[in-house]
């Protein structure tokens, strides 16, 4: 009977000693908060389209182009400088050199030949326009010329023979382009013949000559 207390008493403080060597209970961790994963950048507007340009359509019709003005009657027909072939009232032609402008033009001529005879002709002509349209002038004046020609002595002749003669000449003149760099003309009026001729002529008959030439 005496025993039991004492057995009671070591039964207390074992199961006492037990409850002091157990661990104290653990509580669960808290779980980690997650974290806000970040928000996602904005997408950047895109650009707006340019505009597109109005085309034109197959439908539309071109401008018409605007004809070439004719030339005013201020302005000159043909280029400053020209070549062609003229005569004289009085028969020498050939080559010739033109300087043209608003108002007038120079025609000067140059001719050599020699077939048994050697034959030179020089001259001149100043012409004033008088009237001008879109295509053609009228112009006066004249000009002046020298030709020369040796002949040849014929046996039993042994001289040569040499006749000068100064050509002198006035009128009118036409010239008609029909296209814009050459000149078709043709002149009329008076002309003398003086020097070594044997004829001195000043007559009221009207003789032509025709000419044409080329502008650069």
């Amino acid at each position: 009977m005496k025993t039991t207390p004492l057995f009671a008493a070591a039964v207390l403080l074992a199961s006492a000693r037990s409850a002091a060597a157990q661990p104290p209970p653990t509580q669960p961790a808290p779980a980690p908060t997650p974290t806000p994963a970040p928000e996602p950048a904005p997408a950047p507007e895109p650009a707006p389209a340019p505009a597109p340009e109005p085309t034109a359509t197959a439908t539309a019709e071109a401008p018409a182009a605007s004809p070439s003005p004719a030339p005013a009657s201020g302005e000159p027909l043909g280029t400053a400088f020209g070549v062609g072939i003229h005569a004289m009232l009085t028969g020498p032609f050939g080559p010739a050199i033109v300087y043209n402008m608003n108002r007038f033009h120079i025609e000067g001529l140059l001719a050599f030949e020699s077939n048994g005879a050697t034959n030179i002709a020089l001259g001149g002509r100043f012409w004033f326009h008088a009237h001008q349209t879109a295509a053609s002038t009228l112009s006066v004046g004249g000009g002046i010329g020298f030709n020369s020609v040796e002949s040849e002595p014929i046996p039993p002749e042994t001289r040569t023979d040499t006749q000068t003669n100064i050509l002198l000449e006035g009128g009118a003149q036409i010239r008609f382009f029909p296209v814009p760099n050459v000149a078709i003309s043709a002149s009329a009026g008076l002309a003398v013949l003086s020097g070594d001729a044997d004829m001195f002529a000043l007559t009221g008959q009207l003789t032509g000559g025709a000419g044409l030439t080329y502008f650069f």
